[in-house]
């Protein structure tokens, strides 16, 4: 085990980089904090990873990680001590389920109320030209109105937001605020105790955006005080155990409150998921999903997100894999119907496994200047693979 720290590259606007730098916080996982502007996140981070995206992680021995979901897995495997994946992989898939939902379903509510409304929009393209666009030979006020502009546009009105869904975007932001918040009245951390997966896994939209943007933590403090209260515990926590075991009581799951997530999950967030992988299957760019429990609410050209095919690939795979006993014991921990939904449909493969296997295969991708620019105009290819290996290829024939 390195006794160095890990070098982390961290945006602290980033919505998944609170995720992360919570985990290691809780962990005491020595770890040395980069804040990159867009020159070294283009000559280290993309160049490493393929991707212009924080967290990455360069570890002592010189590789690299990226993707919170298996970074924290490979962390675990490194530094089993305290153990946050449960013991019981009932337990476990659960919440590798809920960190699925929290990472990919509340990245649009979270993108909303950052960039559609005014104060949370002015605040974050002034942060953004300060701490990201440092390099660029441009007036920071000019980079930041336009680093706005293109996230508003890719983000919100480019992911089916509109007068007809905004709606249903606030809903979801307001039922998991209510859910959580019933939760949390009766334990300090969504689980128990102590933190797990699903406290890391909610950190993402809760703590750099929900509670911290204005608009969204107005509502979070008046609504739900004791989300308020838990992301700032949260963040404050150090473990104080070492064991490398973590054992939950089946209440931990069976609390009122998850009914909400298993519901919505089963309702909405999978049948996106079985939409998605469709549409990729098709090779189409775009779809319109409708939500099943309200055909009225229609999300228009969605992108496809080839990430998410695999999210889906993987959370199938993880279920498939289950002894017997935990497919038992999970009928009794979440409806029957949900887990139906989840293995509804055909299998899609993504042909992603090896993008996300860590250690990454060692890269020296370097874009020119007109790939540079490419990328800040269209924005970076976190989940666009195939423009991303476009853009290395095309960089490594040049």
């Amino acid at each position: 085990m390195p006794t160095q720290p890990y070098d982390v590259y961290l945006i602290d606007i980033s919505y998944f980089s609170g995720k992360l730098e919570s985990y290691l916080r809780y962990k005491r996982i020595p770890f040395r904090a980069i804040y990159p502007d867009d020159r070294m996140l283009l000559r280290e981070v993309y160049r490493h990873t393929g991707l212009m995206k924080v967290p990455a992680v360069r570890t002592p021995e010189s590789q690299w990680l990226r993707d919170t979901t298996p970074m924290i897995e490979w962390f675990e495997s490194r530094h089993p001590q305290p153990a946050v994946f449960p013991s019981d992989p009932a337990h476990r898939f659960l919440s590798q389920l809920l960190e699925d939902y929290a990472d990919e379903w509340l990245w649009r509510p979270a993108m909303y109320y950052r960039w559609e409304f005014t104060p949370d929009r002015v605040l974050n393209r002034r942060r953004a030209a300060r701490e990201i666009l440092r390099s660029w030979p441009l007036p920071s006020a000019w980079m930041g109105l336009y680093f706005a502009h293109r996230q508003r546009r890719i983000f919100v009105h480019g992911d089916g937001v509109n007068t007809d869904t905004i709606p249903h975007v606030e809903f979801t932001y307001l039922n998991c605020l209510d859910a959580l918040e019933s939760i949390l009245a009766d334990r300090p951390y969504l689980t128990g105790k102590n933190p797990t997966l699903v406290d890391f896994a909610f950190m993402g939209p809760m703590f750099r955006h929900f509670s911290i943007d204005p608009t969204p933590a107005r509502i979070m403090r008046d609504r739900s005080p004791g989300v308020y209260a838990w992301a700032a515990r949260l963040w404050n926590a150090r473990a104080l155990h070492s064991s490398r075991t973590l054992h939950l009581s089946d209440t931990a799951f069976t609390h009122p409150g998850w009914q909400y997530f298993w519901r919505e999950i089963e309702n909405v967030y999978l049948p996106y998921l079985h939409a998605n992988a469709r549409a990729f299957q098709n090779k189409q760019s775009r779809f319109d999903f409708a939500l099943p429990m309200d055909s009225n609410v229609i999300y228009r050209r969605l992108p496809v997100y080839a990430y998410r095919v695999w999210c889906r690939e993987v959370l199938r795979r993880k279920y498939n894999q289950l002894p017997g006993p935990a497919h038992k014991k999970l009928k009794r921990l979440a409806p029957a119907s949900l887990l139906s939904m989840l293995m509804a449909d055909a299998d899609v493969s993504s042909e992603l496994d090896a993008d996300y296997s860590l250690p990454l295969a060692p890269r020296t991708t370097q874009p020119d200047w007109w790939h540079r620019l490419l990328i800040f105009l269209t924005g970076t290819p976190r989940d666009m693979p195939e423009r991303a290996r476009s853009i290395a290829a095309r960089a490594k024939n040049r």
